[in-house]
């Protein structure tokens, strides 16, 4: 309020700090003033002191002040701030802060209530902090280092809530990421038979995930076929090739085709950092039982090792006139049955 004429004050701006000065430029020798500030802020409460001026000097218009020092006390805690790890890998434990917040957005610096956790992450191997109560020290925020591990992939939230008051919350939300992989497992393409010589008709596919069995993606698996006998070679033309997992950690292999060599056989996927590969069982089979050999090649169709495949126990192996000379075998050949 102003108790005589030419009294003014400055303040600081909206939103940030400093001093509240009042003067009385024109003010006689001898005279005194009283006036009270009232400080409003951003709802945390009204504080007011009152300071008296009185004139030391003959000089009218000499500076003439007075001193009045009011302590703001916020107002009381009404929700949380809850700050986490945008991006946190599943299994690995990360920092949480909570800041007890008053109506008006200011830290609540009184703040000595307890609060509990909780989250949507319901996998097993989740962890969180205990019942914390806030002391004096904090002044309203406190740091939970290395508190909090998720463990299934996407978004999650976690929550602080009073436990007196569960009006006072706040919440985070973490979009968890896929750990190392830590097992490959078949996903499509095991079983299938085909005839020599003839694409699979599904492709050979694997699974990928981390300990947790999140999706691992960006993986790169590798499948291998066997360098001999029953086999099979890819689109690239040779017995292995590699493939990326995608965001549902699959990673699909190109054609698969059946080489000239009858029998069963198994093709591995592996990724880096997992002991244990992927196990298809495939199969390479005849395309007649009553085979004619046809050319002096080792295998294949129309050649003696595929007829001595094909063939059942106590058959008959036919030669096409004209096929005479010597059959070099790349691999021994096993009979195992009775033939003439």
């Amino acid at each position: 309020q102003q108790s005589t004429t030419g009294f003014f004050c400055t303040h600081p701006s909206v939103g940030s700090t400093g001093t509240v000065s009042c003067s009385i430029p024109v003010f006689s020798s001898g005279a005194s003033a009283t006036f009270q500030v009232v400080v409003t802020l951003n709802q945390l409460g009204v504080n007011a002191n009152v300071a008296t001026v009185t004139s030391s000097t003959t000089n009218t218009n000499a500076s003439n002040t007075a001193t009045a020092n009011t302590t703001v006390n916020p107002g009381p805690a009404t929700h949380f701030s809850v700050s986490a790890p945008s991006s946190p890998t599943a299994g690995t434990a990360f920092s949480i802060t909570v800041t007890a917040l008053t109506a008006g957005g200011g830290t609540a610096t009184g703040y000595l209530g307890t609060v509990k956790f909780t989250s949507s992450d319901s996998g097993s191997g989740v962890v969180l902090p205990g019942n914390y109560t806030f002391q004096a020290g904090d002044v309203g925020v406190h740091v939970f280092t290395n508190g909090v591990t998720l463990v299934t992939s996407g978004n999650h939230t976690i929550t602080a809530t009073d436990t007196g008051n569960a009006t006072i919350n706040g919440t985070a939300t973490s979009n968890t990421l896929a750990g190392l992989p830590a097992t490959i497992l078949v996903q499509a393409g095991s079983g299938q038979p085909a005839f020599i010589g003839t694409t699979f008709p599904t492709n050979l596919a694997a699974l990928v995930q981390d300990s947790f069995g999140n999706a691992v993606s960006g993986a790169t698996v590798t499948f291998t076929a066997p360098a001999s006998g029953a086999s099979g070679t890819f689109a690239n033309s040779t017995v292995t090739t590699t493939a990326a997992t995608g965001s549902n950690g699959v990673a699909t292999a190109s054609t698969f085709t059946a080489n000239n060599f009858v029998g069963s056989y198994f093709v591995t996927a592996s990724v880096s950092g997992v002991a244990s590969p992927a196990n298809f069982t495939m199969a390479n089979f005849c395309a007649s039982s009553s085979p004619v050999v046809t050319n002096l090649n080792d295998a294949g169709t129309g050649s003696l090792r595929n007829a001595v495949a094909c063939v059942a126990s106590g058959s008959t192996i036919t030669f096409q006139s004209g096929v005479t000379g010597t059959i070099t075998q790349s691999i021994t050949l096993n009979i195992g049955k009775n033939l003439t």
